[in-house]
Parts: structure tokens; C-alpha cells; sequence
């Protein structure tokens, strides 16, 4: 129970408080839900607060969280509140209820905005003429009704002629359209206003160009932001600070100050004069070059003076687009004008459509519920006035998360000397949701509203005294978090524990001869990590009363968290706590819809409805449901062959194969598939809740590696399938449908939320999943990592406009002013939430906080900001580093590790077949064919075929056939160095695994393939050429679009007696079948090639069922794109030759093995 004693001054002051309208700008750890209960129990007590009727109301008091789960909390710890006053003897007397008010705080009104406006709209559905009985649809819902609508809605429009539809898709392509519009849609509240703000501009594609040309504006807005963005205020403190004192000291050369001189103009533009700054940024290129060339070295420090001008200039020269406000070098502003007036127009359409198509299902969504309230309060006096009659008190948390659409609701609420108290609660420094809508500067304008009272809450309650006061000096220090004044620094409650607070690991950027990947990066990362959790599990004699101590202490692996920026490297340090025994869960990565367990339960929705498609079959009888190994498979598809079916009609039959290892999951499959089958007229929850049932999924999935997390998303996909509602009215082939949408485009759906905090794991999470929680020690690797560029054709700021950039124009070298200013104003903004989301991580430490920060950082990354604050470059291993109230340890090696427990790999789970624990991922091919059936190659059935075989045709390193002689033998020392150059360039594609970010670091592919020394320079020379080609065509951005394409892809298909094995290069999710060639594009080359690809469409036909109607040959070394059409007549063609060529092979081996007479 809280008592007066309880709460810090600051804290009271803020409970007491009954101003009309407060914001508390609340730091990190400052304990803003305690201080949230004890206002409202405040409001409960204080008779002056009570209704008329000399009662208190709590259902008066609305309060606004940022998520479910933090209402959830506040309930629970309002009810326990209320029931300790309840028992308390002190109170007894109290005029309040407190037992009644306990019986009622299911009903308080705690909630998120959207079930804030919900309920309003419910309630007075019949004044705003809305269908009481309209359903609100969840974020999946939405989705996957949206992506059933959107398809259904352009293609609609190109059928009827549109002319803003068809333009669009003629210059991006139908899944271009479909991509853009997706963008739009998901930020239609924001754009909404904008567009509104814009219209008259956006009338007509002549008067879009006039406002892209006359950009004053958003030049003016720009200079402005740039004084405030840290990249500035570096280099201002830099020259006044290092720079400007050398104009007072003697033989300094005079090229330098001449070269300091001609830099004071842009800052005195920058502060005080910003209409000045195109006219400096006119003059300072020629200042620059007349002031002269660097030359004496005669100065102390000559070449960090000389380095930092240097520096500066390329900075200030990064500005020089706003010299020419309607700069447009290349012509290309009138075309980006129309393209964005049609794209406008397009949006426009598609959300009057989509609003018009949930209307006819009675259904809103969550934008729709902040939409409504908010124009109904605007517009319906009556409703207004009934709104701000029953609330009298309103509270706001998190504040900072808060987009203009909600705050607007809360102040149409509020205003007025009759409306309801406002008290918000937010911290600048922790919005980290600006992906969403959030807008950091709605908390800054509410800070400067006339009227409102700015209180503080400082005081940090989470953090030790030396973590906190290391956070302290690095953002003062840094420069970071000082965009809207300077940092505020947090008061610390908790007194400094024994031993250095932060530890910092110099995470090494090169080997013996030559930088690490980033990869490798990452695992000397992780195993720096992993040996300090092994060190600080150890028990520790000396530790008193659970303090810590230098080296070891009674942590446990619960206490330990790893926030990392990005998941891509997350299993590297699962892999690295794995080897020593410390269990971990891991919460980055895929999306719930790309969950291998969720992908696994729609295949087998996608079965029941087509029992003949046999991808999903394969996935079926290869998942964990079945668990059928690769060996048995095979077994299955030659029983088919050899009854003349397809594997699908096999499976359908009573066909039972010989010699299979476990013919009892076989049945299993079939019987359950009658089942599926029986079900699939059900509605998506009623199917899946038996599915779950009939293979009591849950129990499987716990024998599972991850079992916890498997079960939770599972338990997930049940619900989403029971809420769903779509075309079909809830149908399981409505449902799938959509799930393909999500798989296919992405979504923003996080996995299910498993444990509470109450597992006993080492946390492996994202920096957005752990905010709001708190451990004692926080790991924060990837410092370096820098924010994902878009490569998006459209540019928008809500504060600018937005401009749709043709597909031809060169985005680096073509932009015109309008363009950079809104890339411009993103980046800014960009960077800004990345130091938000920086204090967020740090500020999640306890006890103790360590970084990796590698020993040469990324040019303005975190990395490079922790290095200058902690000067490492002067610092050894083992060093101590200090500050008031705080030291850090740094770390050059990893400490030795002992010798580890034996790892718990998915083979060695108990009571799990190995088919079962590693189906839970696609190994398609993987493993050796053991049926006694011949197997040959791709390449050799087309040798036996009698297609030539030329000098520059093995594109890779094939594994010989037994009968083969070695490859010495066969091949001359150019045709092996032709083989050895294409298997290096495929290898190279495979590990391009993102296509439209940088190629792949090309020293590890050499140390990889073991390529000698001395032909390393020529062929990183044809490698670089290979990628820049690549770069420059077409084919690129289609590969980049494709999510869901199988790279290097192995398989074996029956050919009569044989089984024939190959690899696909590319086997895209559309059916595409690429294949890469090196050397150059010939007539002869191409039969060859033509015959390949149709023997790799017969193999995806028998193997996944899928058509492989397109196939297409790159060739590297020229970049050239060759189409080859892949219809029925070519595949059976080429197969019946292949037949007979296969024929001829049997006969000649059995004579070669016939005995002698």
C-alpha cells in the first residue's frame, strides 16, 4: 500500500498535483506507472475530486497506456492498491470504498487509445449513426483482409481503364503498384493529412512541379532540423572548440587559417542568418580551393588539424544541393510530378474503395476507430459535450508514442474550462516507434503549449549509481539526445556497486591479412558474450547480500539480456551460449508469418484444400506433423514412378514402398489427411483447433529445440485463425490466401509473447522488444550496424511533401533539390531515433552494462561515438577508463573459456526422431540418396544425351560418379580453371543473400574456396565486374523483390531406373527457374542450356509440384539476360530424350558389369 513516505518529493508533487493540463517529462527507470497508480488513488481520496454525490467515481477516470499488457498491469496493481487499503487499519475510517472499488477495477476505464475510441463509438453508436453491431478488426485481421482486397481492387481498376493505374504500372510494374500502395495504406492517416494540406499543389502534375521547383519552405525547415541534428553540432563544437583557437596562436601556416576562415560563414549561416546559406554555399567552394594546398608539417598536431578541415569540408560540400534551391540537373521534376499527382489520385481511390469494402463486411480497423472519434468530436457538438460530461480525469502514458491523430483526440476531449483534466506522461528520449506514426516533436509541442505545466521526473529507481552516471557523461558528452535542448541528466537512487559498472569488448575488424566479415564480426562478439555469462555464473563466496563483484557473482542466466539492433546474426550468439550449456530464448528475426511452425500449419490448411499440391504435401510429410525422413521420401517417389503417379496420386493410394525405415508415419500421414480433408469446409479457427487436437501439436512442439516459443506461436495461430474474417466470411481458403499475402509482402506482427520475464534464459531480443523491461546485465553488440536504407521510389515527410521518382532516374546522380530535402529530412529524423534507441538499450542495465564496440567504427554509427567518448585508441586490454562516479573496463581478447559442456543439438533431443526435430526447417535434397537406384548428375544426363560439352560449360565443381574417372584425368588445366571460376562465381551469388544491399565480402569467398594468392587480385577484378553487371540490369531488382526464392536448391528426380540429381541456382516463389552461366553466350551453348532447364522444370513438376514455366540464363561475365520460355512441349521433349539416353546408359553399364562367360 502506498503511504506519503513512499513517493520522493518529486514524485508527490506530481500525485498532488491538480493543475489543469500537465506533462511530466519522465526519465528512464523514474518509476512513471507508480507514480500513474498513486495519482489515481490520489484522485480516489481527496474528497475535493469526488462527484456531487460525495462519491469518488472511478470510472470518471479514463487512462490511456501505449499497449494491452501495460493496462493489464496497472489493473493488477490498482486492485492490489485498493485491496490493501481495504484491509488496512489506518484507513478503515476512510469514506471510500475501497472493497467495492477492488470489485470494480475490471471495469475501470485502463486501456489503449483504440480500445478508448471503440468503446466510444459502441457507446454511442446510435448518435453517430455507425451499426452497434460493427466489429473491430485486429491488426491480422486487417492485414490479411487488405491484401485480399488490394489484388482484387487494382485489378479491377486496369480492367476498367484507369488511367492513374495503368500509367503507374507501365513505369513500376503490377507488383510495383501493389508494393507503393501497400506503403501508402499503412500510413493513410499521416499521408491523409498531408495530402489535405497539399491538394491545391496537388490539383495538377504542372502546378506539383511548380511547388517541386519553388522549394523555399522546405529549404528553411531543413536548415533548421540540421541545427538541431548531432552530425552538426559535432562539427560546431569541433571548430570552436579545436579549429578556431589556432587563428589566435602563432605559426599556424596560413593555408589553415584561411581554410578555417572560409568554414565560419556556413555555421554563421546555420545559426543565425539560414536564408544566407545558398549564397555561402555559392562562395565556399572557391574560398576553399583559393585558400590553397596543405603543405607544412611543421606544426604540432598538423595532420589531426589537417585531417579535421578535411573532415569538415566533406561535410559542408554534402550540403551543397541547397545552394541551387530548383536544382534539377537531369530534367527529371516534371515526370516525378505527374507520377505523384497519379499516385496520388490512386491512394485517394483505393482508400475510399477499401473504407467502402469494410463497410460492406460492418467492419472498422484500428485507424478507422482514431479516424472516426476524432472527426465525430471535431464535428458533432452533442457528442463532444457527452464525452467531457463522463470524464473528469484523463491520463496519458507514454506520451512520446503519441501520433497528431490521437493527441488531437485528446485535446478536442480536454479543452475548455468544462473538460477534463489532462495529465500526460512521456519522455523524449525513449520514442523509438516513429515506424508507426509516432512523432517526437507532438511531445515537444505539447511541452510549448500555452498553459500547460511541465513537471520532471528524474530520479532513476532502475539503474546503479556507476551505470547511470556513465550514461549521464556519454550523452552530455556526445552530443546525442540534445536535439530539442541539452540532456537531461537522471538522478540517481540506487548506490554504486563493487567493480567496474560498464565493460566495453574491442571487438577486432581484421585477421592475420585481412578484415573480418560481418559475420565473423558477430562471433567474436558472441563469444565474448558467452564467456562473460559462463564467468559471471560462477558462484562467488565473497559476494555479500546479493551485490555484485569485479569478476564473478550468483547471476543467473534469467538475469542476462543481449539487445541487438538487428536479428540476422541472432542465432551466432544463441550458437555461442548453446556450447556452454546456458539455455537462452531468442525473440528477433522472422516474423510470426515467417515462423517456420506457422509456414508448416498452412501448408497443411493449403493440403487439406488441394490434396494434390505437392509442395505442400512435401513440406507435410518432411514437417514435424509427420516427421518422414529423406531416405523414406525418395522411397515414396520412386514407388510412384514406378506405378507410372505422381507422388500425390501415390500418397493418395494404398501404395505401401519396400524397405521403408518408419512406414508407420506413412499411414499416419494418410489417415491424417482424411481428417484434414474431412475438415476443410470448417471455418479457419474450427480447423485448426482440431488440427492441433488430432496431432497434439502442443506436446510435439515442446520436444522441439525452442519448444516454448513453438507452442506460443501456435497457440497464436489458433487465435488469429478464430478472429479472422475475410471474403469468404471466415473460410479456411480465404484464410490461406491471405497467410500467403503476409508470407509473400511481409507484416508487422510480432511472434507471440511467451514468457513474462519468468523463464530462466538468457534474453535474446530486439531493442524494440525490450523496451519497457528491465535486467541486471544488458550486452548491446552490433554498435556499428547502421540504419537499412530504402531503395523506395517514393520519398515522403509529413512536415515537406512527397515526390514518386521514376524508375530510370539515377537516384544519387539525377536528384533534383526537392528530392534530397526530403531524403534529407528522413535521414535526420532517422538518426535522431537511433540515439533514442540507443538510451533506450542502455537504460535497460541494472547491474551492469557491456558493449562491443569494434576498434575501427562506422563513420557516425554508435560505435564511433563510444569510441571518442571512451578514447580507445589509447587503451590495452585490461585497462581501467573513468569518469565521476564511474569506470570501464576494456576488453582486447576474449578470456579463456574452459572446457564446455557437450552441445545439445536437435539430433540428440530425446524421443525425437531426427526427421521430426529438424523438420521444423526446409532440407529439401539435403543428405546422400541411399535407395539402390543408379544416380547421375544433370550434367552428365546431358552429356549422354549428346549435347556438347565445351570448355566453358561446367558453371561448377560437380561431385564424380563412382564410375567417373578423376577429374584430373578428364580435364585440361583451362577447362579445370573454367570449372573453378564458375563454381567461385556461384558460390559468390549464394552468398549475396540480400541482392539489393553491397556484394558479398570477396576474401572470405577466396579463403573459402581455397584460392591461391597469386590469382586472387585477377579474379577479385573479375568478381567486382561480375557484380557491377549484375547490378546494372533488370534481372536484379526482380531477384531482389522475391522473398521467398530457394537459392541453390538440391534435388533428386526419377528418370525410369536412375534418380537424377542437380542444384538449382534460383528457384524463385513465382516459378522462376535462373540458372548462372560464366563465359560467353553462343547458339551451341544455348541448346545445351535450353535442355538443362527443362530437365530442371521436370524436376520441380515431380519434386514440388510447382509449373517452372519461365527459365532464364544469366551470363555473368557479359550480363546478359536470356528468356527461355519452359512450355509443356520443350519439358516432355527433352524428357522423352532424356529417357532414351538413360535407356542407353543401363544397357551399357549392365554390359560393363555383365560376369565374364
Amino acid at each position: 500500500m502506498f503511504k506519503e513516505a513512499d513517493f520522493s518529493p518529486r514524485q508527490r508533487a506530481l500525485v498532488q498535483s491538480r493543475d489543469r493540463r500537465v506533462l511530466v517529462d519522465a526519465g528512464a527507470g523514474s518509476g512513471k506507472t507508480r507514480t500513474l497508480i498513486g495519482r489515481i488513488v490520489g484522485l480516489l481520496e481527496d474528497p475535493a475530486c469526488w462527484m456531487p454525490s460525495g462519491e469518488p467515481e472511478l470510472r470518471r477516470i479514463v487512462a490511456i497506456t501505449f499497449t494491452e499488457k501495460a493496462a493489464l498491469e496497472m489493473k493488477t496493481r490498482l486492485r492490489g492498491e485498493f485491496r490493501e487499503r481495504a484491509r488496512s487499519e489506518t484507513i478503515r475510517e476512510s469514506r471510500v470504498d475501497w472493497a467495492a472499488l477492488e470489485r470494480d477495477v475490471e471495469n475501470a476505464r485502463i486501456s489503449t487509445i483504440h480500445s478508448f475510441c471503440a468503446g466510444l463509438l459502441r457507446q454511442h453508436a446510435l448518435l453517430l449513426g455507425i451499426n452497434p453491431d460493427t466489429r473491430v478488426l485486429d491488426a491480422t485481421e486487417t492485414g490479411l483482409l487488405f491484401s485480399e482486397f488490394l489484388e482484387e481492387t487494382l485489378s479491377g481498376m486496369l480492367d476498367a481503364g484507369d488511367p492513374d493505374a495503368r500509367a503507374l504500372c507501365v513505369e513500376f510494374g503490377v507488383p510495383g503498384v501493389v508494393r507503393l500502395l501497400r506503403e501508402l495504406m499503412g500510413q493513410r492517416v499521416r499521408l491523409t493529412h498531408l495530402l489535405d494540406d497539399m491538394a491545391e499543389w496537388l490539383s495538377t502534375p504542372e502546378c506539383y512541379a511548380a511547388f517541386l521547383r519553388n522549394c523555399r519552405s522546405a529549404v528553411s525547415a531543413l536548415i533548421e532540423h540540421i541545427a538541431r541534428g548531432r552530425r552538426f553540432r559535432r562539427y560546431e563544437r569541433l571548430f570552436l572548440d579545436e579549429l578556431c583557437p589556432l587563428l589566435e596562436m602563432d605559426g599556424v601556416p596560413e593555408v589553415i587559417r584561411k581554410k578555417i576562415r572560409c568554414a565560419r560563414p556556413f555555421f554563421d549561416a546555420i545559426r543565425r542568418q539560414p536564408e544566407t546559406l545558398p549564397v555561402v554555399l555559392n562562395e565556399y567552394a572557391a574560398q576553399w580551393k583559393a585558400a590553397g594546398q596543405f603543405r607544412s608539417k611543421q606544426l604540432e598536431g598538423y595532420l589531426d588539424i589537417k585531417t579535421l578541415l578535411e573532415d569538415l569540408n566533406k561535410y559542408i560540400r554534402s550540403l551543397a544541393y541547397l545552394k541551387e534551391t530548383e536544382g534539377d540537373p537531369k530534367g527529371w521534376l516534371p515526370e516525378a510530378a505527374r507520377l505523384t499527382v497519379a499516385l496520388k489520385r490512386l491512394f485517394e481511390r483505393t482508400r475510399d474503395a477499401w473504407q467502402a469494402h469494410k463497410a460492406e463486411r460492418n467492419a472498422l480497423d484500428f485507424d478507422d476507430l482514431i479516424l472516426e472519434v476524432r472527426n465525430h468530436l471535431r464535428d458533432n457538438d452533442r457528442f463532444r459535450a457527452l464525452i467531457r460530461g463522463d470524464i473528469r480525469y484523463m491520463l496519458v502514458d507514454e506520451q512520446q508514442d503519441t501520433d497528431p491523430a490521437q493527441m488531437e483526440i485528446f485535446d478536442l476531449v480536454c479543452e475548455g474550462e468544462d473538460g477534463p483534466a489532462l495529465f500526460m506522461v512521456g519522455d523524449a528520449n525513449q520514442s523509438i516507434y516513429r515506424f508507426r506514426g509516432a512523432e517526437v516533436s507532438v511531445f515537444v509541442r505539447q511541452k510549448n503549449r500555452p498553459g500547460t505545466v511541465n513537471l520532471d521526473l528524474l530520479e532513476n529507481y532502475r539503474c546503479q549509481g556507476a551505470v547511470l552516471a556513465f550514461i549521464n557523461a556519454f550523452f552530455a558528452r556526445s552530443g546525442m539526445l540534445q536535439q530539442y535542448g541539452p540532456y537531461r541528466k537522471l538522478d540517481a537512487t540506487r548506490d554504486p556497486l563493487p567493480g567496474p559498472a560498464v565493460e566495453v569488448y574491442v571487438t577486432p575488424v581484421t585477421g592475420r591479412d585481412r578484415k573480418l566479415t560481418a559475420e565473423e564480426k558477430a562471433e567474436q562478439e558472441a563469444e565474448f558474450i558467452a564467456e562473460r555469462i559462463r564467468r559471471w555464473m560462477e558462484p562467488a563466496p565473497e559476494r555479500q547480500n546479493g551485490e555484485g563483484t569485479d569478476e564473478t557473482g550468483t547471476y543467473h542466466p534469467g538475469d542476462f539480456a543481449i539487445l541487438l539492433r538487428q536479428g540476422t546474426h541472432a542465432g551466432i550468439f544463441e550458437e555461442s551460449l548453446r556450447r556452454r550449456g546456458i539455455p537462452s530464448t531468442v525473440h528477433v528475426g522472422a516474423t510470426f508469418y515467417k515462423q517456420q511452425e506457422v509456414l508448416d500449419c498452412a501448408a497443411l490448411a493449403q493440403l487439406a484444400l488441394n490434396g494434390y499440391d505437392e509442395a505442400a504435401l512435401v513440406r507435410v510429410l518432411r514437417g514435424p506433423f509427420v516427421g518422414l525422413s529423406d531416405d523414406d521420401l525418395v522411397r515414396l517417389r520412386v514407388a510412384a514412378d514406378t506405378a507410372g503417379q505422381s507422388l500425390a496420386e501415390c500418397f493418395h493410394s494404398d501404395i505401401e514402398p519396400p524397405s521403408m525405415d518408419h512406414p508407420g508415419q506413412l499411414a499416419w500421414a494418410r489417415d491424417l489427411y482424411r481428417r484434414l480433408s474431412g475438415a476443410r469446409h470448417l471455418d479457419a479457427g474450427s480447423f485448426f483447433r482440431n488440427l492441433f487436437a488430432w496431432t497434439e501439436a502442443e506436446t510435439l512442439a515442446l520436444g522441439l529445440p525452442h519448444g516454448f516459443e513453438i507452442r506460443a506461436n501456435l497457440r497464436k495461430m489458433q487465435r488469429v485463425a478464430e478472429s479472422f474474417v475475410g471474403g469468404g466470411k471466415g473460410s479456411l481458403r480465404s484464410f490461406v490466401a491471405g497467410l500467403d499475402q503476409f508470407v509473400r509482402f511481409g507484416a508487422d506482427e510480432g511472434e507471440a509473447n511467451l514468457h513474462g520475464g519468468q523463464v530462466n534464459a538468457v534474453r535474446v531480443l530486439s531493442i524494440h522488444k525490450a523496451k519497457g523491461l528491465e535486467f541486471p546485465v544488458v550486452f548491446l553488440p552490433q554498435t556499428s550496424v547502421k540504419s537499412a536504407t530504402t531503395r523506395s521510389r517514393l520519398r515522403w515527410h509529413p512536415e515537406t511533401g512527397l515526390v514518386l521518382s521514376p524508375e530510370a532516374q539515377d537516384f544519387v546522380k539525377e536528384a533534383f533539390t526537392f528530392q534530397r530535402i526530403v531524403q534529407a529530412r528522413e535521414e535526420l529524423d532517422e538518426q535522431a531515433e537511433m540515439e533514442r534507441l540507443l538510451y533506450v538499450a542502455m537504460t535497460r542495465a541494472r547491474d551492469r552494462l557491456v558493449l562491443c564496440v569494434p576498434e575501427k567504427p562506422e563513420k557516425n554509427s554508435w560505435s564511433e561515438s563510444l569510441s571518442e567518448f571512451l578514447k580507445l585508441t589509447e587503451h590495452q586490454d585490461g585497462d581501467l577508463v573513468g569518469g565521476e562516479a564511474w569506470q570501464a573496463r576494456i576488453w582486447r581478447s576474449i578470456p579463456k573459456t574452459k572446457d564446455q559442456p557437450p552441445r545439445n543439438t536437435p539430433e540428440t533431443i530425446p524421443g525425437i526422431s531426427r526427421g521430426q526435430a529438424s523438420g521444423i526447417t526446409e532440407r529439401a535434397g539435403s543428405g546422400a540418396c541411399q535407395v539402390e537406384v543408379p544416380v547421375i548428375s544433370v550434367t552428365r544426363l546431358l552429356n549422354l544425351m549428346g549435347t556438347r560439352e565445351l570448355e566453358e560449360d561446367e558453371d561448377r565443381e560437380e561431385t564424380p560418379e563412382p564410375e567417373s574417372v578423376p577429374d584430373e584425368v578428364m580435364l585440361s588445366e583451362g577447362r579445370r580453371q573454367a570449372v573453378r571460376r564458375g563454381t567461385l562465381v556461384h558460390r559468390f551469388f549464394e552468398l549475396w543473400r540480400d541482392f539489393s544491399a553491397a556484394p558479398p565480402d570477396l576474401d572470405r569467398l577466396f579463403r573459402e574456396l581455397r584460392v591461391a594468392p597469386s590469382r586472387r587480385e585477377h579474379l577479385r577484378c573479375s568478381l567486382e565486374e561480375v557484380a557491377r553487371l549484375f547490378q546494372k540490369s533488370s534481372l536484379r531488382d526482380r531477384l531482389a523483390r522475391d522473398g521467398g526464392a530457394r537459392r541453390e536448391y538440391p534435388f533428386y528426380f526419377r528418370l525410369d531406373r536412375v534418380a537424377v540429381r542437380g542444384t538449382l541456382d534460383w528457384l524463385g516463389s513465382d516459378g522462376l527457374i535462373l540458372d548462372y552461366k560464366t563465359g560467353h553466350c553462343t547458339d551451341e551453348k544455348l541448346r545445351r542450356y535450353e535442355a538443362q532447364l527443362a530437365l530442371y522444370a521436370a524436376a520441380t513438376r515431380q519434386v514440388l509440384g510447382m509449373p517452372g514455366t519461365e527459365g532464364i540464363l544469366y551470363f555473368t561475365d557479359i550480363g546478359h539476360v536470356e528468356v527461355v520460355p519452359l512450355d509443356d512441349a520443350l519439358v516432355d521433349r527433352t524428357v522423352a530424350r532424356a529417357r532414351e539416353a538413360v535407356a542407353c546408359y543401363e544397357a551399357s553399364l549392365a554390359e560393363r558389369i555383365r560376369p565374364r562367360q
